[in-house]
């Protein structure tokens, strides 16, 4: 399978050398173009599954966590998950992204053979006795694939619905799933909210448990080609403000997506958005809603002008 990226096109995070940790081969080809047009250099990106590779690293990190003999070597090993998730905090980058993948696929094997780690805080010291319940939340909020976070959403429910997770952060992260999902906070951050926000996620998220490593490796890798086939369509329309650069990308189909880029390089999913001539709006293509983030509003014109 080949992938096409445009760098002009493509924020840091994607560029080449996050394309090195998703391909085997990468060749830069210079076309015989005008000048202007050569500003665009095109890398064709040969995918080879890698399957057979994940399943033995896969293999070798839980063969390591089950092997954990004790209270003191599990407590120790969630203060190792925290302390690698700080120490790639910051912009994000390729180190920063893999980190939070492989703290992923831990956190699930620590589930799954050592429970939920118990105690309640929010904004404890690292060096609180509370930490390793604290841990699992931040990882979750620091990884950029929300359809890992759902994945791993029955895990949370039974923690929360048995007393051991804490309420604030099972709620925040509910809440930044469904942002990720529909491109703007719903609902109040309540524990009465708590069924509405499980409702909305419903048709994205499974009923049972699963500490599959292989299918969060494949989330990851199609997040990887259904995230560039995106970026490397056309973008119509880029405006920062506020700290937050908008992008709008049109799609050969025709289809639009609305990127925000934050100041750290992080973001969430494109959402797909599109524009409702008879009512002069741009509305959300996942749900009867209308855009009214301000800056899109304002620059209608433009951005329909070229849709």
């Amino acid at each position: 399978m080949f992938i096409y990226f445009y760098l002009d096109h493509v924020p840091r995070r994607q560029g080449p050398q996050h394309i090195k940790e998703i391909s085997t081969k990468v060749e830069i080809i210079i076309p015989t173009l005008p000048f202007t047009a050569m500003k665009k250099l095109l890398f064709v990106i040969l995918l080879i599954p890698s399957l057979g590779f994940g399943q033995k690293a896969n293999s070798e990190l839980e063969f390591e966590i089950k092997s954990l003999k004790n209270k003191s070597e599990i407590e120790n090993y969630w203060t190792s998950i925290h302390k690698d998730d700080q120490s790639v905090r910051g912009k994000v980058s390729d180190e920063q992204r893999q980190m939070d993948r492989q703290n992923i696929k831990k956190m699930v094997l620590m589930f799954k053979y050592h429970g939920y780690p118990s105690g309640f805080c929010y904004g404890c010291n690292p060096k609180s006795e509370f930490t390793n319940n604290f841990t699992p939340n931040i990882v979750i909020t620091h990884n950029l694939v929300n359809e890992v976070s759902e994945f791993m959403l029955p895990i949370l429910n039974k923690a929360y619905n048995d007393g051991i997770a804490n309420e604030w952060w099972y709620i925040h992260n509910l809440r930044g799933m469904l942002r990720a999902r529909y491109g703007r906070d719903l609902y109040e951050k309540t524990k009465e909210n708590i069924p509405q926000y499980l409702e909305k996620l419903k048709p994205f998220v499974k009923d049972s448990i699963s500490y599959d490593l292989s299918i969060i490796d494949s989330l990851y890798e199609n997040y990887d080609r259904n995230l560039n086939s995106i970026l490397i369509s056309d973008r119509i329309f880029s405006k920062k403000q506020g700290g937050i650069r908008h992008n709008i990308y049109k799609t050969k189909e025709g289809k639009l997506f609305w990127q925000q880029v934050y100041s750290d390089d992080s973001f969430h999913f494109p959402i797909e958005i599109y524009y409702e001539p008879k009512s002069n709006q741009l509305r959300y293509g996942l749900f009867d809603d209308v855009v009214i983030n301000e800056i899109l509003v304002n620059n209608i014109p433009k951005i329909t002008s070229e849709n």
